[in-house]
């Protein structure tokens, strides 16, 4: 079952902008993307929750301890982090345009 956007709306902010800085790994799985991201540097998701929230390091590591014993994220032994299935619902139910296919314009002819 799907998650909705009220039970989304249920975690608190700076817990739906972290998850919100893995969405291009959700996004690259979209129908026509053509660089496919495994996980996001875990530097990058603590600037985005620095920037957004304040948090300093220590907690930002304790929100990503937290979503990973919920099973929303993993972590890999270099600190690249990735939705789980769970997650990624989550991260779709944030931004629904994540599953619409990547649309390339035609290339026009120059000549």
């Amino acid at each position: 079952m799907a998650l909705t956007k009220e039970q989304v709306e249920r975690l608190p902010p700076v817990y739906r902008d972290f998850l919100l800085a893995l969405a291009s790994v959700v996004e690259s799985k979209r129908e026509g993307a053509v660089v496919r991201i495994a996980g996001v540097p875990f530097s990058h998701v603590f600037d985005a929750v620095n920037k957004l929230h304040g948090y300093d390091l220590p907690q930002v590591r304790q929100l990503a301890d937290n979503l990973r014993v919920q099973n929303y994220i993993t972590e890999d032994r270099f600190g690249f982090l990735s939705p789980t299935a769970r997650g990624e619902e989550v991260i779709r139910a944030l931004l629904p345009s994540v599953t619409e296919p990547v649309l390339v314009p035609p290339l026009p002819d120059l000549s």
